[in-house]
């Protein structure tokens, strides 16, 4: 279901159709004017496009970098899981082996002070 919203960003309406609770993008909308809103605070000759622009420009990099660390994540438990499997076909190989010589010595084909 969509839901259709209404959004005031320095002045400008914005309507909007989102699958997102509206109160989700609403706290979305106030964050980046806010954001907007100090960057001209401390830099007052931005205009409203400028500083429009450089708050996307830091979002940008912030998902870039943050979509880098999940590749990073995604390889590392990827090699997590490989490991997690060898030591799982080690301990079921020596779970086997354990089990076989201790047949061996309850058979008595196997001394264990020779």
């Amino acid at each position: 279901m969509n839901n259709h919203i209404k959004l005031t960003i320095c002045g400008t309406e914005y309507r909007l159709t989102t699958p997102d609770a509206p109160e989700y993008a609403m706290a979305l909308g106030l964050e980046v004017e806010e954001k907007i809103r100090d960057l001209r605070k401390s830099n007052p000759n931005l205009s409203l496009v400028q500083a429009t622009t450089l708050v996307a420009l830091d979002y940008a990099d912030a998902l870039k970098k943050n979509d880098s660390s999940t590749d990073n994540m995604r390889v590392q438990v990827k090699e997590y899981l490989e490991d997690a499997a060898k030591a799982k076909g080690e301990r079921d190989y020596y779970k086997r082996e354990f089990e076989r010589l201790k047949a061996e010595i309850k058979s008595g084909q196997t001394n264990l002070f020779d």
